[in-house]
């Protein structure tokens, strides 16, 4: 067992597992052989994550404080950062992350 804490989400992507962990690790490990590709500290407390369609090596991730985040796991780098987005769901929490039927348009679930 290689996971430090306990897993928070995990989502298949192609030939990869996407691990989410409450220790603010991610992990990517191929599904066939189970090697880990790689095991990547975040900078903020993550709690769910999601892939968009098209979107090549890239999630979504929602986090502590409502964090934003577009994020490379093969770059391990944050491409984007959502800013101000807790003022615009008037302090909702973000619950779950969903594609919608169009390319660049996903959906938030809020706790209200």
């Amino acid at each position: 067992n290689s996971f430090t804490s306990e897993i928070l989400q995990f989502l298949a992507v192609g030939d990869i597992l996407i691990v989410l962990c409450e220790d603010k690790k991610l992990y990517v490990i191929e599904q066939q052989t189970g090697f880990i590709r790689s095991i990547q500290t975040l900078d903020f407390e993550a709690y769910y994550f999601m892939h968009p369609v098209s979107y090549l090596n890239k999630i979504i991730l929602a986090g502590e404080g409502n964090s934003l985040q577009i994020y490379n796991i093969e770059a391990q780098k944050v491409i984007y950062n959502f800013k101000n987005i807790t003022k615009k769901l008037n302090g909702a929490r973000i619950l779950t992350i969903e594609q919608s039927p169009l390319v660049d348009i996903v959906a938030l679930g809020l706790e209200s």
